[in-house]
């Protein structure tokens, strides 16, 4: 919801630097994740938020690719039903809630789609952030499976099999609205 709306103020609101702001928030895909590790992490420390779900819920809630794929989308969506609903007096909110979020259903899902896959096989944010084994996400948990010395194979591989079904099982069902979502800003009205 926070990339749409970002989206959404890049791709249809005019404001000065709007160009030169997106640039540098962009930007910041070219730097590296493991570079970012240790300043998250003490930032998260001194808001007494490791090894909490929090410390993986809330660097996922702001995403910089998919305020990247929300602009564009949006960017698609025609002006001129924006500006009749400025006409008749809707609010910069109403025109979001009741204009931008169900024209970009079929985006948001895939957004979510893609943020679910990458938090699922989150490991080693994870594994920085948590200390308790029982906060542990499943990545970290068949990780702890290994040991130095032995490894029990069969077990490790039915984990592996169990952490890949809930990423099948999601494709499977939402699939048509992944692909809908995927080809939605290909096709110029």
């Amino acid at each position: 919801m926070i990339a749409t709306y970002g989206g959404f103020i890049f791709a249809k609101i005019n404001f000065k630097g709007k160009k030169l702001l997106f640039i540098i928030i962009l930007s910041s895909l070219m730097i590296p994740f493991h570079v970012t590790l240790i300043p998250s992490f003490l930032i998260l420390k001194s808001l007494k938020l490791t090894d909490t779900h929090l410390a993986l819920i809330l660097p996922a809630l702001v995403n910089v690719f998919g305020l990247f794929l929300m602009r564009q989308a949006i960017s698609t969506f025609p002006t001129e039903i924006l500006d009749q609903a400025r006409i008749d007096g809707a609010s910069e909110m109403d025109i979001f809630l009741k204009i931008i979020i169900p024209l970009a259903k079929s985006q948001m899902f895939v957004l979510a789609i893609l943020t679910f896959v990458a938090q699922w096989n989150s490991f080693l944010w994870p594994l920085i952030v948590l200390n308790r084994s029982k906060l542990f996400t499943i990545q970290v948990g068949l990780a702890t499976l290994q040991d130095q010395f032995l490894t029990d194979y069969g077990i490790l591989m039915a984990g592996a099999l169990i952490t890949s079904l809930p990423v099948i099982i999601v494709f499977f069902l939402f699939s048509r609205y992944l692909t809908k979502g995927i080809f939605a800003g290909a096709i110029k009205n």
